[in-house]
């Protein structure tokens, strides 16, 4: 004999209140914006490459590289401690295309990774 239970109003509302709260508590961090800005066409080699997140992120790498794959020394300003930006020194650019990608950890410990492009293009 099968018996159907309904669960209560007050449960199931206990239940989706909790399910949206969790959600929006994740603390995952997501890039909100950077400069330059992905796809951007530099006509002076940039001084800074900065990403800015919507929470603390720890990251974990940082790889600065041409279209060639050669890759450029870089660091996070922050070190490894969480900030809410990502900021590099790039050595002097030529002319070319660029690819800056990181590797984070967001507060609630999942990893986010990204890349932003950009092109230097020096008359």
């Amino acid at each position: 004999m099968l018996i159907a239970l309904k669960p209560s109003r007050s449960l199931m509302l206990a239940l989706t209140v909790s399910f949206a709260v969790l959600n929006n508590a994740s603390g995952h961090s997501n890039s909100l914006d950077s400069n330059p800005m992905p796809g951007a066409v530099l006509t002076t080699p940039p001084d800074t490459l900065s990403v800015n997140f919507d929470a603390p992120m720890r990251i974990i790498s940082v790889r600065l590289t041409d279209a060639a794959g050669e890759r450029f020394n870089v660091s996070a300003k922050a070190g490894r401690a969480s900030s809410q930006s990502l900021t590099v020194t790039p050595p002097s650019l030529a002319n070319g295309r660029y690819v800056l990608e990181w590797r984070g950890l967001s507060d609630d410990g999942h990893t986010l990774s990204d890349q932003l492009e950009f092109v230097v293009a020096i008359d």
